[in-house]
């Protein structure tokens, strides 16, 4: 369990797989999942994908089958029920994204992290995108999605965003002064009409030179 990470109410509940994978369908993350996919990931047949904080694996089923997935998560439930679903199509870890020297082995051509960094302090976040980079094969793409607090938008969205698991939400700058020292390429885009409910998402693309 991460320090930035609420565990109380509602909170305790998303722990449990089936409730957190009920839930994200619940506010639309299966359109989420779907967009980030098809407009970001940009991921072609025998690509090689890291997915860093996977959850229970949810994202697979938008994913080409032709590619070579493997999820690494804390949360040893889910990795339980990623691999009872999706044990076909990926290969999946039970570990923390700080210590992923130690259990990830070669190089990937896309690494993701849905809804990881603002889970991380900024020095956990500095090393998770540094090792992503270490990974990565030249012309990689490392590719983070997470909410963002931005200029103007609506009270609603930033009080639920306040309310996330995640306590680390940052503004679309601060994530990418994250990446700045490691990635000389980062792009980021904002979007608010990824999820049904008043949401912004930040998402960050960092190309391996």
């Amino acid at each position: 369990m991460s320090a930035s990470e609420r565990t109380e109410g509602l909170h305790r509940f998303l722990s449990l797989p089936s409730f957190y994978s009920a839930f994200q369908r619940l506010i639309g993350v299966d359109r989420t999942y779907r967009l980030f996919v098809s407009d970001y990931l940009d991921l072609k047949a025998g690509d090689r994908v890291l997915d860093v904080g996977c959850g229970p694996g949810d994202i697979l089923t938008y994913l080409p089958p032709e590619v070579a997935y493997v999820g690494i998560d804390l949360n040893a439930d889910y990795i339980a029920a990623a691999h009872e679903r999706f044990g076909q199509k990926g290969h999946f870890i039970h570990g923390r994204a700080g210590n992923m020297e130690e259990v990830i082995e070669g190089e990937f051509d896309v690494v993701l992290a849905f809804g990881l960094l603002h889970h991380l302090e900024d020095q956990e976040a500095k090393d998770m995108v540094s090792f992503a980079r270490k990974i990565l094969k030249k012309g990689g793409r490392a590719v983070f999605i997470d909410p963002c607090y931005t200029p103007g938008q609506s009270l609603l969205a930033r009080w639920l965003i306040s309310r996330d698991r995640g306590a680390r939400v940052r503004s679309p700058k601060d994530y990418q002064n994250l990446a700045s020292s490691t990635f000389k390429t980062t792009k980021t885009a904002v979007r608010s009409d990824l999820v049904n409910i008043p949401w912004t998402h930040c998402i960050m693309s960092c190309e391996a030179l």
